[in-house]
């Protein structure tokens, strides 16, 4: 994964102070292209889901 800089490693440390507050120490940063999601649970969600 890319380093990022600027602006987005600001947010990061925004965020990485919210976890630690919160007492999360074991967390992994990841690149939302990683992330694999079925069809079929899109489609539940779209027509499946009472709500």
């Amino acid at each position: 994964m890319k380093k990022s800089t600027g602006k987005n490693q600001m947010n990061r440390k925004k965020f990485e102070e919210v976890f630690k507050k919160h007492g999360y120490f074991d967390y992994k940063w990841i690149d939302p292209k990683q992330i694999v999601v079925a069809q079929w649970a899109r489609l539940k969600c779209t027509f499946g889901c009472k709500n």
